[in-house]
C-alpha cells in the first residue's frame, strides 16, 4: 500500500512517538532536545533563587563575575530559554498562550460574571482594585492581554521583550547603615495606574549629614564622631497596673416570694430583662403578636422593633418551653409572652424584616452622604499640589535611608509608609522621621507645612467614613434585602397553604352537613 503511495515502508521501524523525518532538521532537534529555562539551568539557577532571597543585586553580580560568568544574564527572562542551549531548542521555546479568562489577574472577575452577579457590580469591583474594567467587554476565550505572548519570525526565532519603563533604579548605599523605612513597593507594570507616573524624587535635596545624624542605625556610626545613646524616657518605663481588688458581689436577690408565685423556667437574667422590655412597650402579647403579624408600622415604631428583637426567645428558650408539660396557666408574664410568639411563623425574621424596612430610607441616605464625602476627599488628594511633592520628598528621603538594599530604589510606595514616619526614632531616641520632615519643608519649602488647607476634608472628616465600614454596610443592606425577598416568597407559600387548608377544612365541613 505504502509503495504503491510512493512512500518508503521503512518508516514503520521508525519510532512513532519521535518527529517526523520529514520536519526541517532544526525543528527535529528541538522536538528531540528539551527545552531549559533560564531559571532552570544549572549554571545560573542558584542565582536567581539569590535574587528571590533578596539579597542585594550587586553582591550578587560579584558572586557570578567570581565564577567567570556573565552579569547580564540577571536582565533576561527567568521564564525564557537558556542563552547556553542549542539555537533549535531556544526556537522552539515559545510561551504558551494564556487566555484571557483563564489569567490570574481576571480570572476571578469572569467567575463573577458566570455567577450571575451585574456587570455594573463587577466593573465597580475592578476600578477599586486598580484593574481595567473595559476587559470585561472582551473575549475571555482570546489570548490575555495582561502579558506580551511571544511571537515567532520568518526564521522561527522569539522577538525580544519590549524594553521596561522603570527599570531597577540604582540604589546607593549611604555613608553610613542607617535605620531602614518598611515600605511597600509598587511593581513598575502597576506605576502607569497611580500618582507616581507623574513623581519623582530626583528634585529634592536631603540634608544627608542631619539624616546620618540623627537616623543613623547606631550611635558610634554618628558622622560626628559618635555620642551615647539618649536615655530611655523613665515614663516609657512606667505601666499603670490595672486591677485592684474587685468588690464583692452580693448573689442574694434579698425578694421575698409570694405564696402563689408563678412557675419560672427561664434564666432569672432574661425574666429580668425581657420584664422590664415589656413593661416599656405597655402592649399586651396578643396584640404584638397581631401587629407583628400584619407587620404594622403604626403600633409597631422603630424602637419598639429593635426591644422585641432583643428580647426574642433564643433557641434553648424555645426549647425549654416547648419540652414544658405542666400548667401553662401558672407560668410567669415572660414565659407566656414567648410562648405566644413562638406561635407566628418565622418570628425573628419578620422583625428583622421591618426594622430594615423602618431604618431603609434613612441607611441610604447616610451611605450616600458618606460617599459623597469620600468622593470629595478623594478628589482632594488626587488633586493636592503640595501632597504631592510631600509624597515625592518622602520617596527621596525613604530611598536614602534604604540605599543599597532591596528596599532601596524605589519609583513609588504605598501610602501607609506615611504612617510609619512617626515610628521611625532617631539614634537618641527624642526625635522621629516626622520631625525631620517636618523641619526639612520648614527650611527648604515652608508652603508645605500647610498642605492640610488643601485637604479640608480629608484631613478632618473623611477619616470618620472608613471605605471598608461603608462596604460592610452596602453587603449587609443587600443580605438584608435578600433576607426580605425570601420572607415575601416564606409569607406567599405559608398564606397559599393555610388556604388551602381552609379550604379542605370547609370541605369536610359541607361534606358532612
Amino acid at each position: 500500500m505504502m509503495k504503491a503511495e510512493g512512500l518508503d515502508p521503512k518508516v514503520l521501524d521508525m519510532d512513532p512517538e519521535g518527529p517526523s523525518p520529514d520536519q526541517p532538521a532544526a525543528a527535529a532537534a528541538a522536538a528531540v532536545a528539551p527545552v531549559v529555562l533560564l531559571k532552570d539551568d544549572k549554571k545560573y539557577e542558584k542565582y536567581f533563587k539569590m535574587l528571590k532571597m533578596h539579597i542585594p543585586r550587586p553582591a550578587v553580580e560579584m558572586k557570578m563575575k567570581a565564577e567567570g560568568l556573565d552579569p547580564k544574564v540577571l536582565d533576561m527572562d527567568p521564564e525564557g530559554p537558556s542563552p547556553d542551549q542549542p539555537a533549535a531548542a531556544a526556537a522552539a521555546a515559545v510561551a504558551p498562550v494564556v487566555l484571557l479568562k483563564d489569567d490570574k489577574k481576571y480570572e476571578k472577575y469572569f467567575k463573577m460574571l458566570k455567577m450571575h452577579i451585574p456587570k455594573e457590580a463587577v466593573a465597580a469591583r475592578m476600578s477599586a482594585a486598580g484593574v481595567d474594567a473595559d476587559v470585561l467587554d472582551l473575549d475571555p476565550n482570546q489570548p490575555t492581554i495582561s502579558r506580551q505572548v511571544p511571537r515567532r519570525t520568518g526564521g522561527g526565532f522569539a522577538l525580544p521583550p519590549p524594553p521596561n519603563k522603570y527599570p531597577k533604579r540604582l540604589s546607593e548605599p549611604p555613608p553610613v547603615p542607617m535605620r531602614s523605612l518598611f515600605w511597600s513597593r509598587i511593581p513598575g507594570e502597576e506605576i502607569d495606574d497611580t500618582c507616581w507616573k507623574d513623581l519623582s524624587d530626583k528634585g529634592v535635596v536631603l540634608d544627608t549629614q542631619a539624616l546620618m545624624e540623627h537616623f543613623c542605625k547606631n550611635a558610634k556610626d554618628r558622622p560626628s564622631g559618635g555620642g551615647a545613646a539618649g536615655e530611655k524616657d523613665e515614663d516609657e518605663k512606667a505601666k499603670e497596673e490595672a486591677g485592684g481588688q474587685l468588690g464583692s458581689f452580693s448573689a442574694g436577690t434579698g425578694r421575698r416570694l409570694k405564696k402563689a408565685a408563678p412557675t419560672s423556667l427561664l434564666d432569672p437574667k432574661v425574666l429580668q430583662n425581657v420584664g422590664i422590655a415589656l413593661a416599656k412597650l405597655k402592649l399586651d402579647a396578643t396584640d404584638i403578636v397581631a401587629a407583628v403579624l400584619a407587620m404594622d408600622e403604626k403600633t409597631l415604631t422603630l424602637e419598639k422593633v429593635r426591644s422585641l428583637f432583643a428580647s426574642r426567645p433564643s433557641p434553648e428558650d424555645r426549647s425549654v418551653l416547648a419540652d414544658f408539660e405542666g400548667d401553662r396557666t401558672q407560668l410567669g408574664k415572660v414565659e407566656k409572652f414567648f410562648l405566644e410568639v413562638m406561635k407566628v411563623p418565622r418570628y425573628d425574621a419578620r422583625l428583622e424584616c421591618l426594622i430594615f424596612k423602618l431604618r431603609f430610607e434613612k441607611e441610604v441616605a447616610q451611605v450616600a452622604e458618606s460617599l459623597g464625602i469620600v468622593r470629595k476627599a478623594t478628589h482632594e488628594v488626587q488633586h493636592s499640589p503640595r501632597l504631592r511633592r510631600l509624597l515625592q520628598v518622602v520617596l527621596k528621603l525613604g530611598n536614602f535611608l534604604n540605599g543599597g538594599t532591596a528596599r532601596g530604589g524605589l519609583y513609588g510606595y504605598k501610602l501607609d509608609a506615611l504612617l510609619k514616619l512617626a515610628i521611625i526614632k532617631s539614634v537618641d531616641n527624642k526625635r522621629t522621621l516626622m520631625n525631620y520632615l517636618a523641619d526639612w519643608c520648614a527650611d527648604n519649602e515652608p508652603e508645605l507645612i500647610e498642605v492640610a488647607a488643601e485637604l479640608a476634608l480629608a484631613s478632618t472628616v473623611a477619616f470618620r467614613h472608613p471605605l471598608t465600614a461603608l462596604q460592610t454596610q452596602i453587603n449587609q443592606m443587600q443580605r438584608k434585602v435578600q433576607l426580605v425577598k425570601a420572607e415575601l416568597e416564606a409569607a406567599k407559600a405559608t398564606a397559599a397553604s393555610q388556604a388551602k387548608a381552609a379550604q379542605a377544612k370547609a370541605a369536610e365541613v359541607e361534606a358532612a352537613g
